[in-house]
């Protein structure tokens, strides 16, 4: 049986749901745009940022990995490692425990890249400096909360979504 998001469902009224449905669309629209910006202001493509921001400077990852990080098919991070290694951002290795394996590591052009994307990131478009420290605090809480288990994965499927665009898009908006 397929789970409904109605009012009555959620355990709660149907005013509050209409007055926070609304609000919630208007901050991930404004974080979407926030992202979309963040990726223009370092020159890459949504898949290939989303990659490296996966990575880890001095921890080399499996390709593999990287797939179940973006919930994506390895096919995909093929080609988006191809692309990551053709601007200078990563290079591929063979495993030290499987050389059958191929990981990417960070170059330091791409750490640095990584880098000013991650800073990008963190310039929150929200008024976040009008909040105290008890309330930034209950914002997190409370959103951790919403999300439950998955707080930690919250990026994963807009991943995965990015990866399925990028595979229709070959060559589409790249460094």
């Amino acid at each position: 049986m397929e789970e409904s998001c109605a009012p009555s469902d959620l355990g709660a009224d149907e005013r509050f749901v209409r007055s926070l449905v609304p609000l919630l669309q208007a901050l991930s629209s404004r974080l979407h745009g926030h992202f979309v910006e963040s990726i223009a202001a370092v020159g890459l493509s949504a898949p290939i940022a989303m990659a490296l921001r996966a990575l880890e400077p001095g921890r080399p990852r499996p390709m593999s990995g990287l797939a179940g990080t973006l919930r994506c098919d390895p096919s995909n991070v093929t080609g988006i490692a191809d692309r990551l290694e053709a601007h200078g951002l990563v290079a591929r290795q063979p495993a030290v425990h499987d050389r059958r394996v191929k990981e990417l590591v960070v170059t330091t052009e791409g750490a640095a890249v990584r880098a000013r994307f991650i800073r990008e990131l963190e310039r929150v478009p929200l008024q976040i400096d009008a909040l105290d420290e008890a309330e930034r605090a209950t914002l997190v809480d409370l959103l951790g909360r919403l999300l439950g288990e998955d707080a930690g994965r919250a990026a994963a499927p807009a991943a995965a979504a990015l990866c399925e665009i990028d595979r229709e898009t070959v060559g589409c908006g790249e460094r």
